[in-house]
């Protein structure tokens, strides 16, 4: 299977209590395997921090080009096709901590280092920071009279 695709978002909703502030994240446009991770298309990608050896990262281009998954190696930037990648052309964004998940009506907060620590953010939560981007469209009762 292939490395997902990624290009950058924002992120929904505020952070779960407990959570450390969502600093940047990537939505994930086609399901892929990096890093020993499943990525589906409809999640995002939380990225922070300083990548160090072995990382899992996003490389955002310095130029035109979309950001995509790799690894740092020594100090060397690896693809996500295990392809070299110039330091002159990637920067690192960060290290890939973990992942923002759509579920039923809210969303699921998982990171990567601590997986016993799980957030949640209910609909109505989602819904109120998503309010000023998207109105919700109304629904007419059928058996209206």
């Amino acid at each position: 299977m292939s490395a997902p695709s990624i290009r950058p978002a924002t992120v929904p909703f505020g952070s779960p209590m407990g959570f450390p502030p969502m600093r940047q994240v990537f939505s994930v446009e086609r399901d892929g395997l990096f890093g020993g991770r499943q990525f589906h298309a409809g999640e995002l990608a939380l990225v922070d921090g300083v990548a160090e050896e072995g990382d899992l990262v996003v490389l955002v281009a310095a130029g035109p080009g979309r950001p995509r998954l790799g690894r740092v190696v020594g100090n060397r930037l690896l693809g996500d096709r295990g392809e070299p990648c110039l330091m002159s052309r990637w920067e690192v964004a960060g290290r890939v901590v973990g992942v923002i998940r759509p579920v039923g009506t809210g969303w699921c907060v998982e990171l990567f280092d601590q997986p016993g620590l799980v957030g949640m953010a209910t609909g109505q939560e989602a819904g109120e920071a998503i309010a000023p981007r998207f109105s919700a469209p109304t629904q007419l009762d059928l058996f209206a009279a």
